[in-house]
Order: structure tokens, then C-alpha cells, then sequence
């Protein structure tokens, strides 16, 4: 097959494609994307299957980290370039560098976007620059009054010590659903898989800013006797169960920290959200 550039040997084991077809190729050094719980990602090598050798890889939606399900290859359509990036072909940018640093225990502070701008502005002493932070503005939308957030929600803190603080803000009128691709490319190239639009947009902020953030279904968070949904931070886990996002139930030790409403724990602190259960049906949260 050709690459755009010359011809290659490409060993491959799918049978739903036919000479003539556009498939998306990796090269030999190059890797796939991370699939969840994976810590480092496959790279492609030059390598021989029954003594013939393959320069490369001929790639399923599912390898690529795409959404869709195809038993064998991705055909893409026939007016696709030949050679052409695919990122490109997916209208994204494909120029991109990214930097893997490694973070030393003691500087959790590194851990974001803008931790390492701070660094990189003290060391230099080049300004450093905020994100601009407004309410509709960039979205063109106007902010209507109502009601305080302490009438809608209440929130406690059991332990200053662990958890010294803990805010909420609701949000209406929000349509759960798939991510524009900017924010789920974004996402991708830092390891994070593409849940919806509100989990992944909690995730964006908490790289960007270092502060852990979870989004939760206001009508399943359980309520105190004044009719307010409540969330408490930092009660210690030892001994209860939670249900991660994942489906996977774990028992919690002593030394593990929640966010609970009045009946259940709902999140592991800063680390994972859970499943939220009423009348037998899970509920996503972030």
C-alpha cells in the first residue's frame, strides 16, 4: 500500500476492506491513543509476522479512540487524501507539541496549566497571564437573576482540617451531550477520555487551574429537612462502599476522603466521581 510518499508493507489481519480502500495508517515509532486505564501508550514498530516484515499499522475507529464501533478496519471515504495527517482529516490541528514533565512529590502546584505558566514566569520573569474569567460574555448570553445559591443548595464541611473548603455553584438549563471536538481533542492529547460535555469541561478546568471539580445531578443529590440537596466534604470512607463512575464497586478505607450527601457518598474527593443510585438506576456524575 502507499503512505502518500512511496510504497510500504503493511501486514494487517482485518477482512473488511478491498483493494482500492483509504484506511487511516500508523507508521513504525509512532503510538496509539492511550486507552483508559492504560499509563503509557503502544508504539508501533517495524516487526515481522510470519517472517514477513510490516512497517506499520492499518488502524480500527476503536484504536484510534473514535466513537464508532467497526469490526475491522475504518474505511474512510474515497475522496480522502492520500498522505494527508489525520488529525487533519478530522479538522484538527496537528502541530501541536506536548510536554511530559515529571512532577516531583513536594510541587503539587505544578500539576496545571497554569501552575507551570507561574513557574515559567518566575524563572524568566516574563508576566504572567490569566485566563479572563466571565459569566455569558463569550457566549453571547445575558445573566438573569434569581435565586441565591444558598436557597437552592447547602454545603457542609465535616473536617476544616482535611477539607477547609468546599463550594458549589447550580447550573440550569444545561443539554448533557457529546463535547465539540476542540474540547475532546484537548482532553485526548493529555490522556483524558471523552465522557460528555459536562464531565469533560470539569476535567478542562481542573488542568487548567489544578482544582478538582465534580458535576453532579441536582435531583439525585439527597436532601436536608429544609428541601435543599446537600453535599458534605471530607467525611472519612472506612468501611463504605461506593460505586465509581466505571461501575466498579470498592470498599473505602480510613484514610480515604468523600464528598456525601445525607444518605451516600457520591464522589471520592478530588479523585473520581460515583454512581448515584435511586430506585435502582445509576446516574452519571463527574
Amino acid at each position: 500500500m502507499t503512505d502518500g510518499k512511496g510504497e510500504r508493507q503493511v501486514i494487517c489481519g482485518a477482512n473488511n476492506f478491498k483493494a482500492g480502500d483509504k484506511v487511516p495508517m500508523i507508521l513504525p515509532d509512532y503510538a496509539l491513543p492511550l486507552r483508559p486505564g492504560e499509563k503509557t501508550p503502544f508504539v508501533i514498530k517495524v516487526r515481522k509476522v510470519m517472517g514477513v516484515e510490516s512497517h506499520g499499522m492499518l488502524c480500527s475507529p476503536q484504536e484510534l479512540g473514535l466513537p464508532d464501533q467497526v469490526d475491522g478496519l475504518l474505511i474512510l471515504p474515497a475522496d480522502a487524501k492520500v498522505g494527508q495527517p489525520f488529525a487533519e482529516y478530522l479538522g484538527r490541528p496537528s502541530g501541536d507539541v506536548l510536554y511530559d514533565l515529571e512532577i516531583t512529590p513536594n510541587r503539587p502546584d505544578l500539576n496545571s496549566v497554569i501552575g507551570i505558566a507561574r513557574e515559567i514566569s518566575a524563572v524568566t520573569g516574563h508576566p504572567l497571564k490569566l485566563p479572563e474569567v466571565s459569566f455569558g460574555k463569550n457566549a453571547g448570553a445575558s445573566i438573569q437573576p434569581g435565586p441565591a445559591v444558598t436557597e437552592l443548595v447547602s454545603v457542609r464541611v465535616d473536617d476544616a482540617e482535611l477539607c477547609p473548603r468546599y463550594v458549589a455553584r447550580v447550573v440550569r438549563g444545561v443539554k448533557v451531550g457529546p463535547s465539540p471536538d476542540w474540547l475532546k481533542t484537548t482532553l485526548e492529547k493529555v490522556g483524558v477520555r471523552s465522557i460528555s460535555n459536562v464531565v469533560d469541561v470539569t476535567n478542562y478546568v481542573m488542568l487548567e487551574s489544578g482544582q478538582p471539580l465534580h458535576a453532579f445531578d441536582y435531583h439525585l443529590i439527597a436532601k436536608t429537612q429544609d428541601g435543599r440537596p446537600t453535599n458534605c466534604g471530607a467525611p472519612r470512607g472506612g468501611g463504605r462502599e461506593i460505586h465509581h463512575a466505571g461501575r466498579q464497586q470498592r470498599t473505602l478505607t480510613g484514610q480515604m476522603l468523600l464528598i456525601a450527601d445525607e444518605t451516600k457518598p457520591v464522589a471520592l474527593a478530588g479523585v473520581m466521581g460515583g454512581q448515584i443510585q435511586k430506585s435502582k438506576t445509576r446516574r452519571r456524575t463527574c
